[in-house]
């Protein structure tokens, strides 16, 4: 059997099984302690799929590249505000970077997702010290780079490490395609991906992007046509959402009285609401790599005043009081109707 098919069994039998014992389970402390069990695996089960889905299109070529003159130094500031809040309490975060600007052609989100995967993995597996973010140039390539102090791989391992379903640490959770996925997305982008390990003291992941230095006036005009969309009238909203054709049904209802942004996670929301400022936000709930609840809790670190709107498929009670505990100012249940809709907005923007 297909080993995205065994792992996939693996975790739907695991919380099948818990479904079966916590209906005959008595004591509610336990029924509590499964139920999350199974959520666990159903969350894992989500990100598994999606995984998988984005391994195969980028593979195929399917997966579309989305290359536009990026300003890497100042990229890797965003990067480093999103995981600022994630660092444990005995991890320092660094940020190592050359003075002045870097720019190249490059698909922006997709060094992102790359990025914030090596960081993932760094916090997960680093207990203590300290985990370094950092550029270098280095003749025809932009060097980005993510250094930890933490338990390393083994010798044993190393060659492995990019190979599907291979997890850096067994006693975390995760699909352990994460690395798997950047190596295809680096070398769609013409680049290429590397580790350097050693047991007990910590790991180095970089990618390489190749480096062609961007004439004056491109780099001008690509900051010009930020400042015509910045100096549009209509509000912007960013949607969230990982499904396309939600995002079209969105975009369809929006266009024509806001400006709409796109992006597949809640990682990206981050960025994006860092990046971009929109002026209202539509948050999906379930999404791979992060979640809806977990990204509005991290913007509303940075801002109690943006109004979030909760777009999810589930209608029952408890998700509402979820999604408003983590911020969110009020809840619509797909599928979406205008007329729901335009009430929530018109709620938020009154």
């Amino acid at each position: 059997m297909d080993n995205n098919l065994l792992v996939i069994r693996k975790v739907i039998i695991t919380r099948d099984n818990f479904s079966e014992i916590i209906a005959v389970t008595e004591s509610e402390e336990e029924k509590m302690e499964y139920l999350e069990i199974i959520q666990k695996n159903s969350n894992l089960l989500l990100q598994l799929i999606n995984d998988i889905l984005d391994l195969s299109r980028i593979e195929s070529g399917k997966s579309e590249m989305h290359f536009q003159q990026v300003e890497i130094a100042g990229l890797v500031e965003e990067v480093e505000k999103v995981h600022q809040l994630k660092m444990k309490s005995n991890v320092e975060l660094k940020v190592i970077r050359p003075e002045g600007e870097y720019w190249t052609s490059t698909d922006r989100n997709r060094v992102m997702q790359v990025l914030f995967n090596f960081l993932s993995n760094a916090i997960k597996n680093t207990e203590k010290g300290s985990i370094t973010l950092g550029l270098k140039h280095e003749g025809p390539w932009l060097k980005l780079y993510v250094s930890d102090t933490g338990c390393g791989i083994s010798k044993e391992k190393l060659p492995q490490i990019f190979t599907r379903f291979e997890k850096l640490n067994d006693f975390v959770q995760g699909t352990g395609l994460g690395l798997s996925i950047c190596k295809s997305i680096v070398e769609r982008l013409g680049g290429r991906i590397e580790v350097t390990s050693e047991l007990g003291q910590g790991s180095t992941f970089a990618l390489y992007l190749p480096y062609q230095e961007v004439p004056k006036e491109v780099a001008e005009r690509s900051l010009s046509h930020k400042k015509n969309v910045d100096e549009d009238k209509r509000k912007k909203i960013l949607v969230v959402e990982d499904i396309e054709s939600n995002f079209v049904q969105l975009n369809i209802l929006l266009n024509k009285e806001y400006i709409i942004s796109w992006v597949r996670n809640g990682q990206e929301a981050i960025n994006s609401f860092i990046r971009e400022k929109p002026d209202l936000i539509l948050m999906d709930i379930k999404m791979p790599r992060m979640g809806g609840l977990e990204a509005t809790r991290i913007i509303r670190s940075y801002s109690k005043e943006i109004p979030v709107i909760a777009l999810t498929a589930y209608a029952f009670e408890a998700d509402k009081e979820q999604a408003l505990e983590a911020g969110c100012n009020d809840f619509v249940t797909k599928p979406v109707s205008k007329a729901a809709l335009e009430e929530a907005l018109g709620k938020c923007s009154g």
